[in-house]
């Protein structure tokens, strides 16, 4: 669909076979799920927008390794699970590979590990240089250092990330803003 804005026609909406077909960055990939029988699967371009699980690995882990970043477009996708008591780890390629960046302390990364339980989730997006973490699960999250790990904290200016939550037998900790935190003391009701 086009719309004219009085100089130019712009592209208001597109089908995903067109939008792969002109090099539309983000869209064109099709959601599957995928269940591969191996202990290390080597990702490609096809895979953009599928899941891959860690079920049918014939051992008690799966590792994934991402394309290379000159063969993926622009939005590229692909989301990671872990199941029926198997660990996964997703990993970057050798050669062209870029960096996953992960929110909070540990910066960009080589590799991650999906937390060691069923149904953790793990969805991955390319910016045109590295992968983006989209979507996790809170455990996953949390283990990978996105949530830093802290003692309660001694101050209202101690150091967090928006959202996290600290507890200690008097109060309830929750981090409103970079490096300020509010707490409520706990009551019988």
């Amino acid at each position: 669909m086009l719309q004219f804005d009085g100089s130019n026609f712009r592209l208001i909406q597109v089908t995903p076979a067109t939008s792969a077909s002109i090099g539309l960055s983000g869209v064109g990939c099709t959601t599957k799920w995928n269940f591969p029988s191996v202990s290390s699967y080597s990702a490609t371009a096809a895979d953009c927008g599928s899941a891959i699980s860690a079920y049918n690995s014939p051992i008690s882990s799966l590792t994934v390794t991402l394309p290379s970043t000159t063969a993926i477009p622009v939005g590229w996708s692909m989301g990671f699970a872990t199941d029926n008591g198997k660990s996964l780890t997703v990993q970057v390629n050798g050669a062209s590979g870029g960096q996953i960046l992960l929110p909070g302390t540990r910066g960009a990364q080589s590799s991650l590990t999906l937390y060691g339980q069923n149904y953790e989730y793990l969805q991955l997006e390319f910016d045109g240089s590295n992968f983006r973490i989209a979507a996790v699960t809170p455990a996953t999250s949390s283990a990978n250092g996105m949530f830093p790990a802290t003692a309660t904290p001694a101050t209202s200016s101690a150091a967090c990330q928006t959202g996290q939550l600290e507890a200690d037998s008097n109060y309830l900790y929750f981090c409103i803003s970079p490096n300020s935190w509010k707490r409520s003391a706990w009551s019988s009701f």
